[in-house]
């Protein structure tokens, strides 16, 4: 969601160094306001009251890691693309954090341009994504009202829809599968994952 006082995207970074928020700061300044977060607490408490385009988050911080804000998000409903900054990335954080949505993750030290690079990406996909899945108000009301008729947590699956980036259309054939055979992919909310897959 663009400013309009200076038309940049806002960007939140999280991490509990301060030196590499001036640093992301001063690299993606021009095209991002940067707020700060010095931890995920502070971090989850700026999300619940303000839009952000995009998240710069550690993933190692006392009390709430990187990765437990993330799922603190979903909870909540809070749809941001997130871009992991670590200087412990292996094969198990990798995997963590695209299990969890995550739109990237990078090593520190960080190579700045590659940086912009991924974040220009992240934001662009995201917006095409929100853009392709979400149709009318009118369209989603009758989705809405389609999956009360089957399921008792709705909201959780509509969450795994956002979270997976489930075009409309999808949701409806499912529901008319669900309609016809009495089962689909929405009957379990880790399985909506895999719409995605055909989408």
């Amino acid at each position: 969601m663009r400013k309009d006082n200076a038309d940049k995207l806002a960007c939140l970074v999280v991490d509990d160094n301060y030196e590499i928020f001036v640093l992301l700061e001063a690299a993606v300044g021009d095209v991002y306001d940067c707020e700060y977060a010095p931890d995920a607490f502070t971090a989850h408490q700026l999300l619940m009251t303000r839009p952000f385009d995009i998240m710069l988050c550690d993933i190692r911080m006392p009390h709430m890691d990187g990765f437990d804000l993330m799922e603190e998000l979903k909870k909540k409903m809070i749809t941001i693309p997130v871009i992991f900054i670590s200087g412990a990335v292996n094969a198990d954080t990798v995997r963590r954090a695209f299990q969890l949505g995550a739109a990237n993750i990078m090593s520190k030290p960080l190579v700045l341009q590659e940086l912009r690079d991924k974040m220009k990406l992240a934001v662009d996909l995201h917006e095409r994504l929100i853009e392709e899945s979400y149709g009318s108000d009118q369209e989603m009301g009758y989705v809405y009202n389609l999956l009360k008729t089957y399921y008792y947590d709705t909201q959780e699956i509509l969450h795994q829809i956002q979270l997976y980036h489930i075009p409309i259309s999808v949701v409806k054939e499912e529901l008319d599968k669900k309609q016809r055979l009495g089962k689909c992919f929405l009957d379990d909310p880790e399985s909506i994952r895999f719409l995605a897959r055909a989408a």
